[in-house]
């Protein structure tokens, strides 16, 4: 059933709500719903809900839930930062790590970052996310970061309550999944690279920062390749642990 973002919903004392906007066109205009149909919410903060359409009016909808359900957002959590990258990389970084259950997502301007944050990418990064949790009927909407200079990346993850690790091409030995074997209940914040890598300044300053480095593999990967694995992993290794990990 397709899935449409209503933050309203999280208020637990009303059953009654309004659609409108982009939501209200897709789903009378597109899918055609009419009155007595049913639709699944979500609200991007924990709650899907199975709603009734009660009426439909020229720009609006009346929507009644006619089941709540309350999911719990699994711990340990995913966070990303990742380089801005050309040609709309970096929005398949969004789409595709939210797919896979990445909870907060820092945006991050390097030494090599090919383009600039403009007034408007955290708007177009947040409509790429909603976007991707309602194609997998998601409950939880991620958080995206305004867009920060690497050198404020560890300290920021460490604020909310993530251990910064970071992929880097230098490293040889040590996997992301022994770096997860070491701190397996917490919460890893990856840091990706941008196209060309981190520069040897950065490199120091993440070593001298205490961000543990690890190893993709023998492979060279694409930035967005990089992010959309490095997520992957950590996913399936939290899976493993936690077989209701969500």
């Amino acid at each position: 059933m397709p899935c449409y973002y209503l933050p309203d919903i999280s208020d637990l004392q009303n059953r009654q709500f309004i659609i409108e906007g982009e939501e209200y066109h897709h789903i009378c205009q597109v899918l055609r719903k009419r009155e007595d149909d049913h639709i699944l919410v979500t609200s991007g903060s924990g709650i899907l809900a199975d709603c009734r359409i009660v009426k439909i009016e020229k720009k609006l909808l009346l929507i009644e839930i006619t089941n709540r359900n309350t999911i719990e957002r699994s711990d340990p959590q995913i966070a990303l930062a990742f380089a801005l990258l050309k040609n709309k990389h970096d929005s398949m970084i969004i789409e595709k790590a939210t797919e896979l259950g990445c909870s907060m997502f820092y945006p991050m301007e390097t030494e090599r970052t090919v383009r600039k944050n403009s007034f408007n990418q955290q708007n177009k990064f947040q409509k790429i996310a909603i976007a991707a949790m309602k194609q997998c009927d998601n409950a939880w909407l991620p958080g995206i970061k305004e867009c920060s200079d690497i050198s404020k990346i560890p300290q920021l993850m460490r604020q909310n309550g993530f251990i910064p690790v970071v992929a880097l091409e230098t490293e040889k030995k040590r996997s992301l999944s022994e770096i997860k074997s070491q701190f397996p209940k917490e919460s890893l914040g990856i840091i990706i690279g941008p196209e060309g890598g981190f520069s040897p300044k950065e490199v120091d300053f993440l070593a001298n920062t205490d961000v543990i480095s690890f190893s993709l593999g023998n492979h060279i990967l694409r930035a967005e390749t990089a992010a959309i694995a490095a997520i992957s992993q950590l996913s399936g290794f939290n899976y493993n642990l936690n077989r209701e990990y969500y």
